[in-house]
């Protein structure tokens, strides 16, 4: 048996090629000992996702091996993955996602550049909470 020690930890996946997604979320949940996972890639979020089971996803529209609805569609495949809650978090301007496809892919919402770290955390904290008072507890995987 474990001491109970981090059963409870609360994972957030960072997806994407945009580094201040990252340093935007470790701002959001600093104090609060969510622990921030950067993935630069399709593959590697997906690996993270599987590995983690975060409690929320954070996604740009693009990442080094693909773009942010292709991930997300990879997740909402997995039965295991698809209730993890996904945000994307895109510049309006640039990115090639709009909200409506996002939303139809299975985004819990689409938050646009310039948020600041205060109102992430304020609009997520809830969607975390939720999520994590409703999900399993999985077995630790192992990669083979």
């Amino acid at each position: 048996m474990t001491d109970g020690s981090n059963l409870e930890a609360i994972n957030i996946l960072v997806a994407g090629k945009n580094q201040s997604n990252v340093e935007l979320a470790k701002a959001a949940y600093a104090g609060i000992g969510y622990q921030v996972i950067p993935a630069p890639g399709t593959s590697l979020a997906l690996f993270l996702a599987q590995k983690n089971y975060p409690d929320l996803i954070i996604s740009d529209g693009i990442l080094t091996d693909g773009d942010g609805i292709a991930f997300l569609t990879e997740l909402k495949n997995d039965p295991e993955l698809s209730e993890i809650p996904f945000i994307f978090l895109i510049d309006k301007n640039t990115s090639q996602i709009d909200e409506d496809s996002a939303i139809t892919a299975g985004a819990v919402s689409v938050f646009y550049h310039p948020i600041e770290a205060g109102w992430l955390k304020e609009c997520t904290v809830p969607i975390i909470t939720k999520h994590a008072a409703t999900k399993e507890i999985r077995p630790e995987q192992t990669p083979e």
